[in-house]
């Protein structure tokens, strides 16, 4: 992406960093006001779920909002912060990596997969991704091999076998 749409990235980051649903980040649903750089959040008012959510941000997420704002020059509070949905480009970027069954929706997974390999508990990416429940998010959160073999390993102990 960052090769042939380096002014895309922000809004790739922001998607892989939130794990924001496609229309929780783009058009009317996210506005700079909703961005609240001094607590580092992004509040989230209707969601697929007519709940709202708190979305930390981390570093990253919060480089990239910034980088985002600064773009738009006078940038309004009801102003959306990213007002066109990613199709236009997206659907380029695919085709360049040869990526045939990767969706924008993807990312969400990406994001609720990357907590769950660094030990995040399923209850707080639950809470995270606005799902209502904790089966859709052990559908979300996938391990790779690198995580079960790190989860066996704090199960060594000194045996009598040895």
């Amino acid at each position: 992406i960052a090769e042939h749409f380096p002014d895309k990235m922000c809004e790739f980051d922001v998607s892989l960093g939130t794990g924001m649903r496609l229309n929780e980040q783009y058009g009317k649903h996210l506005c700079w006001r909703q961005v609240r750089f001094d607590r580092r959040e992004i509040e989230l008012k209707k969601t697929k779920n007519w709940k709202g959510r708190i979305i930390p941000m981390n570093a990253s997420e919060r480089t990239a909002m910034k980088i985002s704002h600064a773009k738009v020059q006078n940038a309004k509070p009801d102003e959306p912060v990213f007002p066109q949905q990613p199709r236009s480009w997206w659907d380029n970027v695919r085709q360049r990596a040869k990526l045939q069954d990767y969706r924008w929706h993807d990312n969400r997974h990406t994001f609720c997969s990357r907590l769950a390999m660094r030990g995040v508990n399923l209850i707080a990416i639950k809470e995270l991704a606005g799902h209502k429940t904790l089966a859709i998010t052990a559908r979300y959160a996938h391990l790779d091999d690198n995580a079960k073999r790190e989860a066996v390993e704090l199960l060594v102990t000194q045996t009598a076998c040895a």
